[in-house]
């Protein structure tokens, strides 16, 4: 069904993978902008799991998008996940439009940080710093607008610059986002 929903809007590339066991024997990265995973892979591993993996070996480019899809609505209570996109959970049964507007807010946000992500180890500080208060997250969707808060503080955050990333954490609309993100700036 999601590749069948991806394919009539304009996104044929797609990769199925039934066995997440498989993803384990790669020798070389994911050439993917976006990950569906189900929250329960099965084999005693679970969608954050597989998430940790492909992030810690460098399987995934770091401007990927992990999306855990799953029915358990208390699924939206686990620990979150501190990637550069937010990792979201998406909830069965999805439609046309869930896609459609998951892979709109994924094509966006990379746009707006590939450039940024592809040398971020790259960068200095003060060069991260001026980058990303560069970008402009004047949307009309909310979610995406907290979204793009959330990236921007992870990366004033690896810049070294934490008092820049509170006060952009107190922008953001959702109340547990913003609880999330206020509290891993201070663990920190």
């Amino acid at each position: 069904m999601f590749k069948d929903i991806l394919t009539q809007i304009g996104q044929p590339d797609v990769l199925l993978q039934s066995d997440a066991r498989q993803l384990f024997n790669r020798d070389k990265p994911l050439p993917c902008d976006l990950v569906l995973i189900n929250a329960d892979v099965g084999f005693g591993l679970s969608a954050p799991d597989i998430i940790r993996f492909l992030t810690r070996d460098n399987l995934v480019p770091a401007w990927c998008k992990f999306v855990i899809v799953s029915s358990d609505t208390s699924y939206q209570l686990s620990a979150p996940i501190f990637r550069y996109l937010q990792t979201e959970i998406l909830h069965l049964p999805v439609n046309f439009q869930n896609i459609r507007y998951l892979v709109y807010r994924t094509i966006t946000s990379i746009k707006l940080f590939k450039p940024i992500l592809a040398k971020l180890h790259k960068m200095a500080p003060a060069e991260l710093v001026k980058k990303v208060t560069d970008i402009n997250i004047k949307n009309r969707d909310p979610i995406l607008d907290d979204e793009l808060l959330v990236m921007k503080l992870q990366l004033l955050m690896q810049a070294k610059q934490p008092e820049l990333a509170l006060k952009l954490a107190n922008k953001i609309k959702d109340p547990a986002c913003q609880f999330r993100e206020l509290a891993y700036i201070n663990l920190v």
